[in-house]
């Protein structure tokens, strides 16, 4: 069969199409076929009970989404006062001031040591990393006021966490930290 046969067969409409054919690369014409879709002959019932039980978040922004999906616009509640200026309902009570709560950095600091794998803790460490440049959390941590108050002794996790925080961003070499005191104490979290 002719290259020309070929992509005529598979549908080839542009002239890429006719050179990959003719190149003997008639099976990358697979790749560069569209795509049509067409609505199902039958229901599908799995499909019909996500959509009573889940209703999409942006309904009120597009109608015939809305329609599409079964789901009918439900009125907002009756503001009470008890929302801040982006909706959400404010908390009944506040663990930490929210004016003691810096967004960023109180100085800058420079990049600290990675991580040590101690096994099977990448995921860990991932996590971990994320949690020590998270600028309110560090700074909170970096002020030690849990660690100065805390009765728990060796076994408080957040004891632990504070002390490898302060560890992470003090260290200036590029030594790798381990973080076996954490991993040690998994268990008592989980």
């Amino acid at each position: 069969m002719s290259p020309g046969a070929i992509a005529e067969r598979m549908g080839a409409s542009s002239r890429v199409d006719v050179l990959l054919a003719k190149q003997g690369r008639a099976d990358k014409l697979h790749l560069r076929r569209r795509v049509e879709f067409r609505l199902a002959s039958q229901p599908d019932a799995k499909m019909d009970q996500l959509r009573k039980k889940y209703q999409p978040i942006n309904a009120a922004g597009s109608g015939h989404q809305a329609k599409a999906n079964g789901a009918q616009k439900q009125p907002a509640p009756p503001s009470d006062g008890l929302e801040d200026d982006s909706g959400f309902r404010r908390a009944a009570h506040s663990l930490f001031p929210e004016e003691r709560l810096s967004t960023g950095w109180r100085t800058v600091r420079p990049i600290g040591p990675g991580l040590a794998n101690l096994g099977n803790t990448c995921f860990l460490n991932s996590v971990l990393q994320c949690l020590t440049y998270t600028p309110p959390l560090a700074e909170h941590m970096l002020a030690r006021e849990h660690s100065g108050s805390c009765r728990a002794g060796d076994n408080c996790m957040l004891c632990r966490f504070e002390a490898h925080v302060a560890r992470a961003l003090s260290k200036r070499d590029s030594a790798t930290i381990a973080p076996k005191a954490i991993v040690g104490r998994l268990r008592s979290v989980a």
